[in-house]
């Protein structure tokens, strides 16, 4: 996607990746192949077929702005609203691409693919070091101080972006939204504070088909009834978001993260997603 240019203005133009565009024009390289490919291919079906993309602006979507979108062939899926988010998600037609470009003219930031998102977790975190962290042996002797080791504070939260959860095993469970039930309500066992799914159809309770979320939320902070403690922040609660598929639910994921990360007392993010073949950054 782009570097963040600035803290203090959400909304400055930010510089894009190289990598992702060589030639400097606002449009993601793989995005931009794939239009062309289409075109190549004639007309029919392949010229027609939509391209999912992600919108980046230098100010907030307004209807104006989605209007140009709409006019170049474009089809509005979400807008992502409030601060610091100036995008939204949509699909557009091949020869639209670069129509659309031209037409947002200097308001486009970037036009990237709302590609399918895979999970990177050995690209992430290749050694963790997990009992240097426990025993505090961080420095270069690796030897052993209390002082600055680190097992997690059970007011706190760490969220992760995955697969979703398994709450009913007995190293991530059980569930309580600590939304709803306060800090103070919280049972003393309870390792999962939040919940929120972004798949479709979303999930009320905590639910993992896949597997690897639930692995990755022991990693971070699951417990084994005091034997062999399996996670880095042993101690800590977890937040669980889960978001496959399109950038958009992790985006969608993120929003929320960022609005309640105080309520819920989020200290950390896990997400080891990226984008398999695509010049878009992990």
């Amino acid at each position: 996607l782009v570097h963040a240019e600035s803290v203090e203005n959400p909304y400055v133009a930010p510089r894009p990746f190289p990598a992702a565009d060589a030639n400097y024009n606002q449009i993601n390289d793989d995005l931009e192949q794939s239009a062309a490919r289409l075109l190549a291919a004639g007309g029919g079906q392949a010229a027609d077929q939509p391209l999912p993309v992600i919108v980046a602006l230098g100010h907030p979507a307004s209807e104006a702005a989605l209007q140009v979108f709409r006019q170049a062939g474009g089809a509005v899926d979400v807008v992502f609203a409030g601060e610091g988010f100036a995008s939204f998600a949509g699909s557009l037609p091949p020869a639209g691409v670069q129509a659309y470009v031209a037409a947002a003219g200097e308001s486009l930031v970037f036009l990237d693919p709302d590609a399918e998102t895979s999970l990177f977790l050995d690209v992430a975190t290749t050694n963790s070091r997990v009992a240097n962290v426990w025993t505090g042996a961080l420095t270069g002797n690796n030897r052993a101080d209390p002082l600055y080791a680190y097992q997690g504070d059970n007011q706190t939260a760490i969220a992760f972006i995955d697969t979703g959860i398994d709450d009913a095993h007995p190293a991530l469970g059980p569930f309580q939204d600590v939304g709803a039930a306060g800090w103070g309500g919280l049972a003393g066992a309870t390792k999962l504070v939040g919940w929120q799914d972004y798949n479709q159809p979303p999930a009320a309770a905590p639910v993992d088909l896949d597997g690897h979320g639930s692995h990755v939320g022991g990693i971070i902070a699951g417990t084994a009834g005091g034997v062999n403690p399996s996670g880095v922040a042993r101690n800590a609660r977890l937040v669980a978001l889960r978001a496959t598929g399109r950038v958009q639910r992790s985006i969608a994921a993120l929003r929320w993260l960022r609005a309640n990360r105080r309520a819920y007392h989020v200290v950390a993010l896990s997400s080891s997603q990226g984008v398999a073949g695509k010049n878009i950054p992990n």
